[in-house]
């Protein structure tokens, strides 16, 4: 590490020299895969031990243009300092997987990046929780995969018209339990606090009849796939609302869970704590009831 403490907000001309670590590149590789931007707890969380030697390498990565960040307008607006992919992180990325990458840089997506960051939570919530049920991720997709390749569906409405709708999940992880069955689970972040009134028609049913009904759906995931749709909210308040409002579409809505976010985060309640509230059932109930 260098002598002298690094300027934190601005580049120096001549950063010091440095090579990445297998530690690095692993980082690198999860901001490219974690929608593009992490907030620096979710790298302590993921990657270090102490706060100090998490700041003191990025700041040299940052030095050295593997990542951008804040600035300190920028981190005074957020309880967070976040990391993006710089110049010498996406060439060392399509050297290593190719060129056809597809990058966010510090300034894409601007409005969405406490979003993006939130989305993050529940990935690595997800991951950390698959060992309570014996659970491997065979496959995943963050929202800027889907931004660029999803689906467009034609939806029947009740009044027997029909809409397009595309379907733009937050994420998706595709998981194998121990006895062999699949679960696939669309994660949507909502960071409302207020009812939304068209969230039937503009979510819940085009939701629905994707994961039930669409023929995109069995192209892109197999014949005889399912999915349910993750909803993490900010109270419990909102959760049930949600869920009151997905009852309408009938008992085909136990598609859609719902949960708060300080639930879902707490150690070890993902999968198998009661913690969620399923549309057309009356009390809470694990999402993983068994693996047997």
């Amino acid at each position: 590490m260098p002598k002298k403490r690094l300027p934190y907000f601005s580049r120096t001309d001549t950063p010091p020299v440095m090579g990445l670590t297998p530690r690095d590149k692993q980082m690198l590789e999860a901001i490219y895969e974690y929608n593009g931007v992490v907030a620096d707890y979710q790298l302590l969380r993921m990657f270090f031990s102490s706060e100090r030697r998490m700041k003191e390498r990025m700041t040299l990565l940052y030095q050295n243009r593997y990542v951008n960040r804040f600035d300190r307008k920028e981190r005074n607006s957020h309880p967070y300092m976040a990391y993006f992919l710089d110049k010498e992180a996406i060439s060392f990325l399509r050297q290593t997987y190719g060129d056809s990458l597809k990058f966010r840089l510090k300034g894409d997506r601007d409005s969405r990046v406490h979003h993006d960051v939130v989305v993050n939570d529940v990935r690595i919530a997800i991951r950390a929780a698959l060992p309570t049920i014996g659970s491997s991720l065979i496959e995943s997709t963050n929202s800027l995969e889907f931004d660029s390749n999803h689906d467009v569906i034609t939806v029947p409405l009740p009044d027997g018209k029909s809409k397009r709708r595309a379907i733009i999940p937050d994420d998706f992880s595709h998981l194998v339990m121990p006895n062999g069955k699949h679960r696939r689970y669309f994660v949507e972040v909502e960071l409302a606090r207020k009812d939304q009134p068209r969230l039937l028609e503009e979510k819940f049913r085009p939701q629905l009849h994707y994961v039930r009904h669409s023929p995109e759906f069995a192209t892109r995931y197999g014949e005889k796939a399912g999915g349910n749709w993750l909803y993490f909210c900010l109270d419990e308040g909102i959760a049930l609302k949600m869920k009151q409002t997905a009852e309408k579409l009938g008992d085909a809505a136990k598609v859609f869970y719902f949960t708060t976010y300080e639930q879902a985060f707490h150690p070890g309640s993902f999968f198998i704590e009661p913690i969620w509230w399923r549309a057309t059932i009356d009390t809470p109930i694990a999402l993983v009831a068994s693996v047997s």
